[in-house]
């Protein structure tokens, strides 16, 4: 594997580039999440100190604590406290410092046995991954402010007098001795790491040890039980298996990618001379982990996010497409068919009516001709009154065919009113169309005049009284306006098809002259929509080559830890 600094640095900058590339393309999830994990990774990154915790078997714990601790520190046949947090790490003095519930804390230094009540303790304020945060680094000089500094040190170089000749340097002093077992100090290490003792009423304890194998870049936990969340909270970057897999042994394996083995570090003392070396790698593994974690997720997301705008356009598309008429003769042709028995079916209550209603008028004219007829007094008279009723009839019978005419023209225009929107339901309604009117139309086969001629022959008027030449020409008007009666029914019968065309033909010309707007309206509709689709996935181009680019990172990032 690569440089692991170099790594996170790579990663930081991926993550980075997602959290832009989302935050301008306005998906907000993305951009914190992206953005979230580099602040993370950026903290943490790779110094020192290196986490290990420690699970499995409490007495195989206990053995490996007192390997690195010096085999009197700590009682291999130890009860761990199920809620106290050890930390151990190297420090200038052999120390063990203890925070006990009830908040006091407490400091015992080996080769003194003095307890001291160090009570507040501001470097025992738990820390979010119970280790000490490092000191911050310092903040870079620009060079110009470096070269100022550099000149005022050559100028007070030449102020300062001679330097005295120089001492020998002073000898180191010796190490500090290795605790024995009956020391106090180991003592009271012992009782504060039994639960069975003083480790029942400690909730952290820091073993700071001066000598012995641990580096000085590694800290070594042993973490209270409570699942998953504690390691996710303590930020370890390890956590190494000792004898048999316990519960904290799954919560570890569910929350890190390193879980380490004596076996595969090499036993014992390989496990402890390489804890530096193999947690740095695990560091690296563990923050790649959470950076590739948030680069595949935020990958996913913009597909998703692409796959439902890809969505949304084909929609709008096939909306419009769906409004498509290929062949508009033929579309007319059917929508006219739609609606014919609706036509027919008005047609025909219209000539019933109609036909009432002409009839109605015949009974009227008929009815002033038989009291004409039946006024004659003579027969000369009858004669007279039957040759006016000749003369008058045409200008009346004239007169109610011009009634039935009205009646039907009426009654198509009311007809085409009410077909219209059924026959414009089809088609989109972007305005109000005006049903229209029908076509004016000429009825045939209605008769012009009564015809009654000679009521009162010369010879039968002879032979007959006036009474029944009155009844005769009575029977005679009565058939003659039955007859009238017959043929206007039949004429307005022969008229159906002229009927229908009547409203059909004004209907049609109305639904062509709509569906042509409407084959334009269309045509442009889908024109426009077409360039804003255009438009939009222009607009989501940034967002898939993050996207890409992503994967493309993690692809990278990967290829370079194998």
């Amino acid at each position: 594997m690569n440089d692991g600094a170099a790594v996170i640095a790579d990663l930081c900058a991926a993550v980075r580039r997602l959290a832009s590339a989302a935050s301008s393309a306005g998906v907000r999830s993305i951009a914190d999440a992206a953005r979230k994990i580099a602040n993370e990774v950026e903290r943490v990154g790779m110094a020192p100190p290196f986490s290990m915790a420690l699970v499995g078997d409490a007495a195989e714990r206990a053995r490996f604590l007192a390997r690195l601790a010096g085999d009197e520190l700590i009682a291999p046949a130890r009860r761990m406290p199920d809620a106290m947090t050890l930390t151990v790490r190297r420090g200038p003095v052999t120390l063990v410092r203890a925070r006990h519930r009830d908040g006091h804390v407490e400091e015992i230094r080996a080769g003194e046995g003095i307890v001291r009540d160090v009570t507040p303790a501001p470097e025992l304020v738990p820390a979010p991954d119970l280790i000490e945060a490092p000191p911050p680094a310092p903040a870079r000089v620009p060079w110009w402010a470096l070269w100022r500094r550099i000149k005022r040190w050559l100028a007070r170089r030449k102020q300062l007098p001679p330097a005295p000749p120089a001492l020998p340097a002073p000898a180191l002093p010796a190490p500090p001795a290795k605790p024995k077992a009956n020391d106090p100090f180991v003592a009271a290490v012992r009782a504060l790491t039994d639960a069975d003792a003083r480790g029942a009423t400690v909730e952290r304890l820091f073993l700071e040890l001066a000598h012995g194998p641990l580096a000085e870049d590694v800290v070594i936990l042993e973490l209270p039980a409570g699942g998953t969340r504690v390691f996710e909270q303590a930020n370890v970057d390890g956590a190494l298996l000792l004898g048999a897999r316990d519960a904290a042994a799954q919560s570890a394996t569910a929350v890190l990618r390193s879980l380490f083995t004596l076996e595969a570090l090499g036993g014992l003392d390989g496990a402890i001379d390489s804890l530096g070396r193999t947690l740095r790698l695990a560091r690296v593994k563990r923050l790649v982990d959470r950076g590739l974690d948030v680069l595949d997720r935020g990958a996913e997301e913009i597909d998703g996010v692409i796959e439902r705008a890809e969505a949304d356009f084909a929609a709008r598309i096939a909306k419009l497409e769906a409004q498509q008429i290929t062949d508009p003769q033929a579309f007319e042709d059917k929508q006219i068919a739609r609606v014919m028995p609706q036509i027919l079916e008005r047609v025909h209550t219209l000539i019933a009516q109609a036909t009432d209603e002409h009839g109605r008028e015949l009974e009227r004219i008929a009815a002033d001709w038989s009291a004409r007829v039946a006024a004659a007094s003579s027969t000369d008279a009858l004669r007279t009154a039957v040759a006016a009723l000749d003369v008058d009839a045409p200008a009346q019978l004239a007169a109610a065919r011009a009634h039935a005419v009205r009646f039907v023209v009426g009654g198509l225009a009311g007809a085409a009113h009410d077909v219209h929107p059924a026959l414009m339901s089809i088609l989109p309604a972007r305005e109000r169309v005006r049903p229209p009117s029908a076509r004016p139309i000429e009825l045939a086969g209605f008769d012009s005049g009564l015809e009654l001629g000679d009521v009162a022959p010369r010879f039968r008027s002879l032979v007959r009284s006036t009474d029944r030449l009155k009844q005769e020409a009575s029977a005679k008007l009565a058939e003659r306006v039955t007859l009238l009666r017959q043929r206007a029914g039949a004429a307005l019968l022969d008229a159906e098809p002229m009927l229908v065309a009547a409203i059909a033909d004004p209907l049609r010309a109305t639904f062509r002259a709509e569906l042509d707007r409407h084959v334009a309206w269309l045509a442009g509709e889908l024109a426009r929509e077409h360039d804003a689709v255009d438009r939009e996935r222009a607009a989501l181009a940034p967002i898939a080559r993050a996207r890409d680019d992503a994967r493309a990172d993690a692809a990278a990032i990967l290829a370079r830890l194998d």
